[in-house]
């Protein structure tokens, strides 16, 4: 799998290039584990376990894709560094508003979770 997307950064010599290969292949990736283990999961786990991170990613990618003129002649690590942040926080963004419950149970599972939930002005799990 490294080979692949090391070739896409040679040949395109564009950081972020090889960061959207790498995020898709890693989706690639991860999708075929789900659906081989899917046999284990409940009947909506599709739906809970998919559709709010598939929507964030969506909205966020779709955002700076849109921005990405605003960027272009900055240098490629602050251009990445910057595109980052700005995914993380439209992603943080969309999971707050729309899927809240979500956003609470997969930040209650991390450390630190309990204080970006509290930032965030949602109600922690019960231990």
């Amino acid at each position: 799998m490294g080979l692949p997307l090391l070739a896409v950064a040679v040949m395109r010599r564009d950081i972020e290039a090889y960061a959207w290969t790498l995020a898709i292949a890693d989706t690639a990736l991860a999708g075929a584990a789900m659906l081989v283990a899917s046999r284990h999961f409940s009947a909506t786990w599709a739906r809970q376990a998919l559709l709010p991170p598939a929507l964030a990613t969506l909205v966020a990618g779709a955002a700076l894709w849109a921005m990405r003129s605003t960027f272009a002649s900055t240098a490629p690590f602050p251009r990445l560094a910057m595109g980052t942040a700005g995914f993380i926080v439209i992603y943080a963004g969309v999971l707050r508003t729309a899927y809240p419950e979500a956003l609470t149970m997969m930040l209650a599972r991390v450390r630190g979770g309990p204080r970006v939930l509290r930032l965030l002005g949602l109600a922690e799990v019960p231990a």
